[in-house]
């Protein structure tokens, strides 16, 4: 893969990234005003949260270094 492919592919899954911790921190925000529970997953069982009781999710800001593979050509049948 060529070096501008690679950035174009890295700038893309930064993007998705970003879009769904702004999805997931507006539905956070949206439950907090209605006061509707929020579906998680604790302890891994499924279970509904008090809006209250849900704080904005950490997530690292590093940059998460992704591996992509080359692909191998296969034989034709």
């Amino acid at each position: 893969m060529k070096k501008k492919e690679l950035q174009d592919l890295e700038s893309f899954a930064d993007k998705a990234e970003q879009a769904l911790r702004d999805a997931v921190k507006g539905v956070i925000e949206e439950h907090r005003r209605s006061g509707i529970p929020l579906a998680m997953m604790r302890h891994g069982k499924a279970m509904l949260v008090p809006p209250e009781e849900v704080g904005l999710p950490v997530v690292a800001e590093a940059h998460t270094e992704y591996q992509i593979r080359q692909q191998t050509k296969r034989p034709r049948k």
